[in-house]
């Protein structure tokens, strides 16, 4: 059953992935296989990361952490803490996140597994990248793509190569990340890993967009969203951000500002705080544009905590665009909506928009 468990994965099909292996744990623990159990029980764990489904994916890696501990099994120990650094790189908490991280890397290296160091030096620079720590982001992405192109992992070289766009990215070097960012997907797409396009198409649609280069990129981001089963709803936020981002600049606020909202109550039933303040600076932009002044304001504040609280420093990248969003509010309506804003939760500000006139979006979010 693992076997089936881990091929449908491949496939993305991670329901029928995660029933397959958790029937695997079940027989595996009750016949006292822990190396079996805890090994079905970390593929479980990746599947609920890729989902995801933040609290069943905790569940299921600490218990293979036990495990693999009891057995004092390192590189199943390394396994468990990368998946555990994933969901809470979702959840926004970056100290755990980058701590499992390191742990796993360390472990990888101790046994000698030189491709697992690869990849979980790239997670680690995805965490640092996305949390805002680029000092020496970009020397270990390029000490990891020298492990993996003498290891000739394509899978890894592409992973590799997606991180170096997305740091690019960020840092605003958009031309160097676009030309990273088709290598990967390349590679992606000649060994059959759509789940790669998420990454790519996403932040390279998001740069087109920035520039105006609109031709095509409606398409992609229906692809993306069209992909029932390669979707999951690891980056379902972002691309209906982007998509949110196109509408607007299309002409169609309403459409933007609708699927923006429903956007945003999945991430916070989802606990992807992650994207929370992305979302909420998006919110902003979009209230503003359509004459909801106060409400801009709220999410203005809103994001602007979230940012200091979760510890999400703005990306270089999107620096001017935040700027401008807090040069067209009025100082005024700020302090306004920062006394209203003391009790006021995200659902409450959702409530407050919906009773604005913003509707449901005709565009039908998956969630997991």
């Amino acid at each position: 059953m693992n076997a089936y468990g881990i091929m449908m994965s491949l496939t993305q099909n991670w329901h029928d992935s995660i029933e397959a292996l958790e029937l695997s744990y079940q027989i595996a623990s009750k016949k006292s296989y822990d190396r079996l159990a805890g090994e079905a029980l970390n593929h479980i764990g990746w599947a609920y990361v890729l989902v995801p489904i933040v609290d069943k994916g905790e569940d299921r890696s600490r218990k293979a952490l036990a495990i693999y501990q009891k057995l004092d099994n390192k590189r199943g120990i390394a396994v468990s803490l990368n998946n555990l650094a994933w969901l809470s790189f979702w959840k926004g908490d970056y100290n755990r996140s980058i701590d499992n991280y390191r742990k796993s890397k360390d472990l990888r290296l101790e046994v000698g597994d030189v491709r697992g160091y690869a990849f979980a030096l790239t997670n680690e620079v995805m965490c640092n990248v996305h949390y805002g720590r680029m000092d020496g982001a970009l020397s270990q992405i390029n000490e990891a793509l020298e492990i993996l192109i003498d290891l000739s992992d394509d899978q890894l070289i592409a992973w590799c190569l997606t991180m170096k766009g997305v740091y690019q990215f960020f840092n605003d070097q958009c031309d160097q990340a676009l030309d990273n960012l088709q290598q990967a997907r390349n590679i992606w797409s000649r060994i059959g890993t759509h789940l790669g396009f998420y990454w790519t198409d996403v932040i390279s649609c998001e740069i087109k967009i920035n520039r105006n280069q609109l031709e095509g990129i409606k398409e992609i981001l229906e692809d993306l969203t069209s992909r029932t089963k390669a979707y999951a709803g690891m980056h379902g936020p972002s691309v209906y951000m982007t998509y949110a981002k196109l509408l607007c600049v299309s002409g169609s606020l309403a459409d933007a500002l609708a699927l923006s909202l429903d956007n945003l109550e999945v991430i916070i039933k989802e606990g992807l705080n992650i994207y929370l303040p992305q979302a909420l600076e998006l919110m902003c932009h979009l209230l503003q544009q359509s004459d909801r002044h106060l409400l801009a304001s709220k999410f203005f504040n809103a994001a602007c905590y979230y940012r200091k609280h979760l510890d999400l420093p703005l990306p270089k990248v999107f620096q001017s665009f935040l700027a401008q969003i807090k040069s067209q509010i009025d100082p005024k309506l700020l302090s306004i909506a920062e006394e209203e804003n003391t009790d006021t939760t995200i659902n409450q500000l959702i409530t407050e928009v919906r009773a604005s006139g913003v509707t449901k979006s005709n565009i039908n979010l998956k969630t997991s």
